[in-house]
């Protein structure tokens, strides 16, 4: 598998179950820029991942409603 690929759709829902459950075991309500840092640095155990990419992944969870975003700016997980 190609794991430099730029669109979180490309990459097997294995993968993105993964990112979810290891963001959850850091918690359940981040800031945006917490969230995209927490995804930035777990889903480095399963992929190729910069701010960038981390920032896509942010907008495709919550466009598959993993997260949810919430009042004041911040991000709740929801458990898969």
């Amino acid at each position: 598998m190609n794991h430099r690929l730029k669109n979180p759709d490309r990459y097997p829902q294995e993968i993105h179950n993964k990112i979810i459950q290891d963001v959850l075991q850091r918690g359940t309500t981040f800031s945006y820029i917490g969230l995209y840092r927490t995804l930035k640095e777990v889903g480095g155990n399963y992929i190729r991942i910069g701010d960038s990419k981390a920032k896509l992944f942010v907008a495709y969870y919550i466009s598959k409603n993993f997260i949810q975003k919430k009042d004041a700016g911040l991000y709740q997980i929801n458990p898969l």
